[in-house]
């Protein structure tokens, strides 16, 4: 944040961050971690240069600069000028201290700054929990929909991958897959040797049943006559390898997990 500026166009931050967190990647798409720009920035985001938006996780390190182009500049109240999604990786008060502050109003006229340190405080009740998810028949496993005890939701990126905040159990659902469960805390006293302590817990990777196109966690007569039903057309739910069209493939896939019931449990 930056409040009681005048004229502010151009801006570089660094700031360091302990290792009790790290920095959730803004933008996956992007080659390495990026943290968010500020709702001001996203607002005016035509008249937006970002030089730099880095995060160095070796040395925990984000460096942001930018500058707007005129008219608008930054005066008045307090400005979010980037925003950072914090993951918990170890219980205890991390530092965050800023290493570099330079601001520049429109006339390249350096401005004077007080900076104010902080820290994020990791609760021993907390857990992160991350996993990977795949989708049998599919190539691209994003879009599944993950969800905490605490009703936190998140989807998985496209090679299935996902973290979310949690301390008990977790559900993964996609139409046309049978679902999947997770016992956190099965996880975290295994990974802890029966500990409370906070710690980022890990669930592997499962592998989501495709044919359960009537979302009653199980695959029977029912799924198969829609499927059939369906056959040679483009319906997005009896098309469960996402091909585009519905045919003998996605008929397989059902009859070859007859019979199966959901929540899967099996994570490797």
């Amino acid at each position: 944040m930056v409040g009681n500026v005048d004229d502010l166009q151009t801006f570089e931050i660094v700031v360091t961050y302990g290792s009790q967190v790290e920095v959730v990647d803004a933008d996956p798409a992007t080659a390495g971690v990026q943290v968010q720009l500020g709702q001001y920035l996203l607002d005016n985001i035509e008249n937006v240069v970002v030089a730099r938006n880095e995060v160095d996780t070796t040395n925990r390190r984000i460096s942001f600069a930018a500058t707007i182009l005129p008219p608008p500049v930054i005066s008045g109240s307090e400005t979010a000028l980037f925003e950072i999604d914090w993951q918990a990786a170890s219980q205890g008060t991390a530092a965050l201290q800023f290493q570099t502050v330079s601001l520049f109003d429109s006339s390249a006229g350096q401005i004077q700054a007080t900076t104010e340190n902080g820290t994020v405080n990791v609760s021993a009740t907390a857990s992160a929990v991350s996993g990977q998810v795949a989708l049998q028949g599919r190539d691209n496993y994003g879009g599944v929909v993950v969800t905490s005890d605490s009703g936190t939701q998140t989807q998985t990126n496209p090679d299935g991958s996902f973290s979310i905040e949690g301390s008990s159990v977790v559900q993964v659902q996609l139409p046309g897959y049978l679902s999947a469960q997770a016992d956190i805390q099965s996880r975290l006293q295994s990974q802890s040797g029966g500990a409370a302590d906070f710690q980022t817990v890990s669930l592997g990777g499962i592998t989501l049943l495709a044919g359960d196109v009537n979302t009653d966690d199980t695959i029977n007569i029912l799924d198969l006559a829609y499927i059939a039903m369906n056959y040679q057309s483009t319906d997005q739910l009896a098309d469960l390898n996402g091909d585009g069209q519905v045919n003998i493939v996605d008929l397989a896939l059902a009859a070859g997990n007859y019979a199966q019931d959901g929540p899967l449990t099996q994570w490797q």
